[in-house]
């Protein structure tokens, strides 16, 4: 009875650990996508980036596979002032992902 038990609580452990790791490498992946997101926007801030609507060669990335930032850039209401939704499209263990930030950014003519 105890040698089933000891078997049992291994079985389950070893769950445990395989679910750990599949979890881990889905949080590093976000990370990823996140700080491309986040570049991107300082990136368009700066002026480094053109503010049009486009999309972003891949960043390396490690954990998010095929990670694309597409950039939708629309006049808002105010003069120079722009609505931006920018999505990181990326793959993790074959199934699509999709992580996303809008921002509204201030362009004044140069």
């Amino acid at each position: 009875m105890g040698l089933l038990l000891l078997m049992v609580c291994l079985l389950y452990g070893l769950a445990v650990h395989m679910q750990q790791r599949r979890i881990l490498d889905r949080l590093a992946a976000q990370s990823e996508a996140l700080r491309a997101l986040e570049s991107t926007f300082e990136a368009l801030r700066a002026g480094a980036l053109p503010l049009v609507s486009a999309t972003l060669p891949p960043p390396l990335a490690e954990h998010a596979k095929n990670l694309v930032v597409v950039i939708d850039v629309a006049p808002a209401g105010v003069p120079y002032l722009f609505d931006v939704h920018a999505e990181a499209r990326y793959l993790l263990a074959g199934e699509p992902r999709v992580r996303s930030l809008d921002s509204l950014i201030w362009s004044p003519p140069s």
